[in-house]
């Protein structure tokens, strides 16, 4: 999906009443919405090095979502622009997660901070680009007709009430994250060891940490593995999409190819999904 498509939507919004973690996560930043910046610029930001102690009751609590927030295209509004908002305390929280994770096993990350804050930024960037791909998917639907005319909204509404929807859904966006390879294995040098060899480098593969941290959140978000090796049409499944319908049968590849390719942190690339640091 183009952002000429997106842009229809944000020109012709649909009214959503917000929720309470939406609430929770704006309320400080009211009337200061910064401008968005590129998933390069975020990297090159400093972040606080000691996140609030009240977070962690707060991310038992919410979830990732209290750390990050995706607003919807459908639902954009002046006042709170569609896209990824992260804020500094999430990510330095994440990050101090990770690093108590992984010191466990004797990793010391004192010189080298950037590695485990680039990791946190990734967690939180891939689980909200799964909740846009999750847009995506509906507002492909809409595009179709077939009766879908509003499937993006019954789909939020129905979540908002429906516990095994919502708790689904987070799920399913953790499990993205923990399917994820690449962003996860960085170079490292433990300290006060000999240089590498050349053409040799040593690597830190971050994935058994980053499920580690999932599983201390919610119920819900700590139930993603159950989702990490579901097909994309049962994940569509399990978000209501009933894909075995046999006007979906043309379509459905594309569907699926729009679910995976707005859920990687390479669609930052082509398509300027709004990034909102706060």
């Amino acid at each position: 999906m183009d952002i000429d498509t997106i842009n229809w939507w944000v020109d012709h919004p649909t009214r959503d009443d917000s929720e309470e973690i939406e609430n929770r996560f704006f309320d400080p930043i009211r009337n200061r919405i910064p401008e968005p910046i590129t998933y390069n610029q975020l990297r090159q930001i400093n972040i606080p090095e000691d996140p609030p102690a009240t977070l962690d009751d707060l991310v038992e609590e919410f979830g990732i979502e209290i750390l990050a927030y995706y607003i919807p295209f459908h639902f954009h509004r002046p006042d709170r622009p569609w896209g990824i908002y992260l804020r500094r305390v999430g990510i330095a929280h994440v990050r101090h997660r990770l690093v108590q994770i992984a010191g466990r096993d004797g990793y010391n990350f004192q010189n080298t901070l950037e590695i485990p804050t680039d990791v946190a930024v990734d967690i939180l960037l891939l689980h909200e680009l799964r909740h846009h791909a999750i847009e995506v998917v509906f507002a492909r639907l809409e595009l179709l007709g077939l009766g879908w005319n509003n499937a993006y909204q019954e789909y939020k509404e129905t979540k908002r009430h429906d516990e095994v929807l919502h708790a689904n859904t987070e799920a399913i966006c953790n499990a993205s994250v923990a399917n994820q390879r690449k962003p996860f294995k960085t170079d490292y040098q433990p300290p006060r060891t000999p240089p590498p060899l050349p053409n040799h480098i040593s690597y830190l593969d971050w994935r058994g940490y980053v499920r580690q941290f999932m599983r201390g959140q919610p119920g819900g978000y700590h139930d993603f593995a159950q989702f990490t090796g579901f097909t994309s049409e049962q994940v569509l499944q399990s978000l209501g999409v009933r894909v075995e319908q046999q006007v979906l049968h043309i379509d459905l590849p594309q569907i699926i190819n729009e679910l995976k390719k707005h859920s990687s942190l390479s669609i930052l690339s082509s398509l300027p999904v709004p990034i909102r640091l706060v």
